[in-house]
C-alpha cells in the first residue's frame, strides 16, 4: 500500500487557522501530528508521497494524472469537478472551514496569501515541532 499526504504549506495553514482561533497552539493545527505520521512511515520504510495543494491549483490535471499514476488507480476527468455544497465526509470541521469549498465546483486557480503570519505564531515560536512540520513539504511532482 502507498500512502500520500495531500498538505497544504505550514505557514499558509497557520496563516488561515489564526484567522479563526486567535490562541491557536501547534497541536491544533495538526502539523506536528502530520509529521509524527510521516516519520513513522518512514521508519518502517514506506517513504510517502507528499503532494502539495499549491501545485494540485496550479495544474490539477497533471497533478492528478501523476498521483494517480503513482498511487496505480485510473484517471478519471470527474475528478476536476464536483457538484457545490456540504458533502458527509467533510466531517465536524467543514461548517466551520469549507464555505469556498461549497461554493466551488471545480479546483481554482491558486493565488497566493497576501497575509503574513504574525510574529507571535511564526515558526520560531515553535521551535519543537517546526523543523519536523517543515519536511511536509511536496516531495512529488507529475512530471
Amino acid at each position: 500500500m502507498t500512502s500520500f499526504f495531500l498538505i497544504r504549506e505550514p505557514a499558509d495553514v497557520i496563516t488561515s487557522f489564526i484567522k479563526n482561533v486567535p490562541n491557536m497552539t501547534a497541536e491544533m493545527t495538526g502539523l506536528p501530528q502530520q509529521a509524527e505520521l510521516l516519520d513513522y512511515l518512514i521508519a518502517r520504510g514506506r517513504e510517502p508521497i507528499v503532494v502539495g495543494s499549491r501545485q494540485i491549483l496550479q495544474d490539477p490535471e497533471g497533478q492528478l494524472r501523476g498521483l494517480c499514476r503513482r498511487l496505480g488507480i485510473a484517471w478519471d476527468a470527474a475528478m476536476l469537478s464536483w457538484e457545490p455544497g456540504p458533502k458527509p465526509e467533510d466531517g465536524t470541521w467543514g461548517k466551520y472551514w469549507y464555505h469556498r469549498l461549497h461554493e466551488s465546483t471545480g479546483f481554482e486557480p491558486y493565488r497566493p496569501k497576501d497575509d503574513v503570519v504574525r510574529t507571535t505564531s511564526s515558526p520560531s515560536a515553535w521551535p519543537t515541532w517546526w523543523p519536523n512540520v517543515s519536511r511536509l513539504t511536496p516531495s512529488w511532482r507529475s512530471t
